[in-house]
């Protein structure tokens, strides 16, 4: 049985002196089997951004902030009236989020060519970034929705996760997984805020080896689907149905002579374009930005 205690101290101009402590247990019975259990805080100091930034975010014509509608919002909208600028303010208040993190974990190992590890955790996040908008007295052309934040948000997180390691030959080597997650993100008053993650993923990594300098990785995972819901401001948007989808990534690297190394990559390899996550504007009628088919030419050299 080992203890491991540790802490880790910060100093930044924003909040001071921050400190993030963790515990951890290590329990061996034998070279097969290793159980462990932690416990730790971690925090994220706020962004030069977060507390001194202007800038602006959506531009919305009249049509959806209830403006004159026969305005023509696709030459100049913000000059009509009733259109709809939303920007931040500075927020010198906005302090550090907070996180505590419990995991337990086990891992068991009988052999060099195959393991299993199986990891449960429970986050509680604390005094998280909730945005409060005030609308700038006057303001018609644009009307100016000012975007603040404070620490009142709050939320929860649990999973488990079951990762699996599998040399099935010298030249092949599979590592299935699978991880649950289930995200509370809350508002000031308790109800719901956004949802913006999947429940479960499923991933696999093939490495396959032609010859010693010869390598072909590749990465399916198969992501379920999920009703995302963002916040406007402060108030709740539009649920949107994220659809589950699956995908594969591919490598193939050659390590040539003297350092030399080429690898042509290609990403999302099923679909053209691929919806993966939740944007704000979809609320709106936008289309929202798609993570696309990509290729990549790599030439290195390693020293």
């Amino acid at each position: 049985l080992s203890m491991i205690l540790g802490t880790k101290f910060e100093h930044n101009s924003y909040t001071g002196a921050e400190t993030q402590p963790s515990l951890k247990f290590l329990y061996q019975p034998d070279k097969e089997r290793t159980y462990w259990a932690s416990v730790a805080r971690a925090v994220r100091t706020p962004s030069r951004t977060e507390r001194d930034g202007i800038f602006n975010i959506l531009a919305l014509p009249p049509s959806f902030s209830g403006g004159v509608p026969n305005c023509n919002p696709n030459r100049r909208p913000l000059n009509c009236p009733g259109s709809l600028l939303n920007r931040t303010s500075p927020s010198p208040n906005f302090g550090s989020e907070h996180l505590t993190a419990w995991e337990l974990g086990y891992r068991f190992h009988p052999s060099r060519k195959w393991s299993a590890d199986l990891s449960t955790f429970y986050f509680h996040y604390d005094q998280l970034r909730h945005p409060v908008t005030t609308v700038a007295a006057g303001t018609l052309n644009p009307i100016l929705a000012n975007l603040s934040f404070t620490n009142q948000g709050f939320g929860y997180s649990h999973g488990a996760e079951l990762s699996l390691y599998w040399q099935a030959s010298e030249d092949l080597i599979l590592q299935p997984g699978l991880s649950h997650i289930n995200v509370d993100w809350r508002n000031p008053d308790g109800s719901p805020s956004r949802q913006d993650s999947p429940s479960y993923i499923f991933n696999l990594a093939i490495q396959k080896k032609y010859s010693r300098n010869r390598r072909l990785d590749l990465h399916f995972r198969c992501v379920s689907g999920f009703t995302a819901r963002g916040l406007v401001g402060d108030v709740p948007s539009s649920p949107v149905e994220i659809p589950g989808y699956e995908q594969i990534d591919a490598r193939f690297s050659w390590k040539l002579t003297n350092g030399w190394k080429i690898s042509l990559e290609g990403r999302n390899l099923l679909k053209k374009q691929q919806q993966e996550n939740y944007s704000i504007v979809q609320s709106y009628g936008y289309d929202t930005s798609l993570t696309e088919r990509s290729f990549a030419l790599r030439v290195s050299r390693h020293f």
